[in-house]
């Protein structure tokens, strides 16, 4: 039954070479893509503030020796309300290169996304073929371009300090794509790369906790799709107990970092909870139009309203805009033959941005920031971009959309160009 499964799972390609070439083809044109529009990146200079007490104030950037000590120091140290140890060790370790140059630390990020959009393509790849959607390749690329060029990434790219999140992302993206590999093969070794991963990432950015979450929510879906069952056995069973008592840790562990004493915001906290209703309503409403169509991008979003203050009429008419969204949302998932897709990417999607919604109060500053919607992106457009194209299936259609896509790649291309360039003035570089 196991290899009746994943014969039918598998891509069927009748020229082993010429599938090659298009990966080939395919990784050459997305190389290409990330290196003009992302080129003025490794121009800056580092960025005000967080660059200075993260990288140039750092103590543990330049170690004497690589010991014991310096690890269970780098181990057990917080910084500003942030707890990233292998995001020091990366830093320290491209220190050798050429020490506080800022050109390769730069140049170091968009590698890191560079690897990140390859690795979108096989998680598209992976997760396509374990739904049983066809037109695998198209999908994957298209995926990976818009992903990979989306200015919404800018700020996590252009911004030295971004690493942690590169590195992390990367990571998960690998880890699910591994758990999922595992999850229809189970070969084992993937098990293990897919768990390591996913504890790695936490020492890069404590977002990571939500991983086991997608576990649980593609074997949901994934038996849904298969045979309208939810029944997990001992060996899911086994696995998730594993996932979840780590977890648990990782999840005490980033509440005493985010939340302790020495804690002054966060600012939404002292809004009534009406106001934060409208103000949850904005953050999201936020993530999905600059998704996209984004505008008016830049690396700071303060508060709009103060506490109490009277809420604009904008606001308040949020909450209907998301409710009209969630509606033709409802109404097309139930008209789509591929329910369970959808609903795997869009639980991913969320599960990922939940924390950044304001809904449990974040100890930052600012109420949105492109950063948060590195990872959440990649299930949102994979979603899409398999509706568009089982949708546009006639020859007038695809006349027409074809040049709409090309459109649409220039704009998001010359605008994460555009934002790249001027990133130093975004971000107030010294």
């Amino acid at each position: 039954m196991l290899k009746e499964k994943l014969t039918n799972l598998s891509i069927v390609t009748p020229d082993p070479f010429l599938r090659k070439v298009q990966y080939l083809i395919g990784l050459s044109i997305i190389a290409l893509l990330i290196s003009c529009v992302y080129s003025p990146v490794v121009y800056l200079s580092f960025s005000g503030p967080d660059d200075h007490w993260m990288l140039l104030k750092n103590p543990y950037i330049n170690p004497a020796h690589y010991n014991w000590d310096y690890f269970k120091a780098i181990f057990q140290r917080v910084n500003a309300i942030q707890y990233s140890p292998l995001n020091t060790l990366y830093y320290s370790l491209v220190y050798k290169i050429n020490g506080f140059d800022p050109y390769y630390f730069h140049l170091m990020n968009v590698i890191i996304h560079f690897l990140s959009t390859i690795s979108v393509f096989y998680l598209s790849k992976n997760i396509l073929a374990s739904f049983r959607i066809g037109n695998r390749l198209p999908i994957c690329f298209i995926v990976a371009v818009i992903w990979g060029i989306h200015p919404l990434n800018v700020e996590a790219v252009a911004w030295i300090s971004g690493s942690k999140i590169l590195i992390c992302t990367l990571c998960t993206i690998i880890s699910l794509s591994q758990f999922i590999s595992w999850y229809l093969t189970k070969k084992n070794y993937k098990i293990v790369i897919s768990i390591f991963l996913f504890i790695i990432s936490f020492f890069f950015k404590e977002q990571a906790i939500i991983t086991p979450v997608m576990y649980v929510l593609f074997i949901i879906f994934f038996k849904m799709n298969e045979s309208k069952r939810i029944d997990f056995d001992i060996y899911e069973i086994f696995f998730l107990l594993i996932t979840f008592t780590i977890t648990y840790f990782l999840i005490r562990f980033t509440i005493e970092v985010n939340y302790g004493p020495d804690l002054i915001f966060p600012p939404i906290k002292y809004y009534p909870l009406t106001q934060k209703f409208f103000l949850i309503c904005y953050c999201l409403y936020f993530y999905i139009l600059n998704l996209f169509l984004p505008n008016g991008l830049h690396y700071n979003y303060n508060f709009p309203f103060a506490p109490y203050d009277i809420t604009p009429l904008r606001f308040i008419i949020l909450p209907f805009v998301i409710l009209l969204i969630g509606v033709i949302s409802v109404y097309m998932l139930r008209k789509s033959k591929n329910r369970n897709f959808n609903l795997f990417c869009i639980f991913i999607g969320f599960s990922q941005i939940a924390l950044e919604l304001q809904v449990l109060p974040m100890t930052r500053p600012a109420i949105v920031a492109d950063r948060y919607m590195y990872f959440p992106a990649i299930p949102i457009i994979l979603m899409i971009s398999v509706f568009l194209f089982n949708k546009i299936k006639t020859k007038s259609l695809k006349e027409i959309f074809i040049p709409l896509f090309i459109l649409y790649i220039a704009f998001l291309a010359s605008y994460c160009n555009q934002m790249a360039s001027y990133w130093q003035h975004f971000n107030l570089i010294k």
